[in-house]
């Protein structure tokens, strides 16, 4: 029963928790009512969504690919689910500048 989807009560809300790196789901089913919400968690051993809705059968792989799908639109994840790292592509632009300049300093004295 913990993966199948199910319709929840009226005063509880769908729940699904997605591993992105295993591709399954770990846990679906009902939680106490505390409101919509969606959230994503990129650590070192492994990423995740957790999805609550206030739907019914909302917890299924199609509502987690929609979801997936708007994130990425938005370009707040990649297509692999994964947080993108802005700060991490300006900061290697500044060291290979920075390199560039320690190498034209050396070069000419």
């Amino acid at each position: 029963m913990k993966n199948e989807i199910v319709i929840c009560s009226s005063d509880q809300i769908c729940s699904l928790d997605f591993d992105q790196r295993g591709n399954k789901a770990r846990s679906r089913g009902c939680v106490e009512n505390s409101g919509a919400r969606v959230s994503v968690y990129d650590g070192g051993s492994y990423s995740s969504f957790d999805i609550e809705c206030n739907r019914h059968l909302c917890n299924s792989d199609e509502t987690f690919q929609q979801i997936k799908t708007i994130l990425i639109d938005y370009r707040l994840t990649d297509v692999n689910g994964r947080r993108i790292a802005a700060g991490t592509k300006q900061m290697i632009s500044y060291c290979l500048m920075a390199l560039t300049l320690i190498s034209l300093v050396v070069y000419y004295f």
